[in-house]
């Protein structure tokens, strides 16, 4: 069953966001710029398609989509949290369960792990 996981983190230009997907993956290819700037990464010998867009809602915030076969981690939040022990930068996700709540988020920053109402989240 194909995976998929979007993350969104905080001040992240593509440069960074290209080291760390080369620290989590290795090899990162550039594949296409438009309507996306997508990459594509190995996963247990097989292919991972990572779309990145900055500025979401013309905010501060980047937006990363991992679609593949297989992911290195087994939830958004497991993905997130990586992002932010490494980035060091504030991490907006899905939580599990989020469909008791869909405007829960949850958000990882210096502060810890608390969920937010998206509809109050300035993206």
């Amino acid at each position: 069953m194909p995976a998929s996981i979007e993350i969104y983190v905080r001040d992240l230009t593509v440069e960074s966001a290209e080291a760390w997907l080369t620290e989590q993956f290795g090899s990162v290819s550039q594949v296409r710029t438009e309507p996306a700037l997508t990459y594509e990464v190995e996963h247990d010998g097989e292919t991972v398609r990572v779309f990145v867009a900055e500025n979401i809602e013309g905010g501060a915030y980047t937006s990363l989509w991992f679609n593949g076969p297989a992911l290195p981690w087994d939830t958004s939040r497991a993905c997130a949290r990586a992002a932010f022990d490494r980035l060091g930068h504030e991490v907006i996700c899905d939580p599990e369960g989020y469909e008791q709540d869909p405007w829960s988020m949850m958000r990882i920053s210096e502060n810890g792990e608390e969920r937010v109402d998206e509809r109050d989240i300035e993206f």
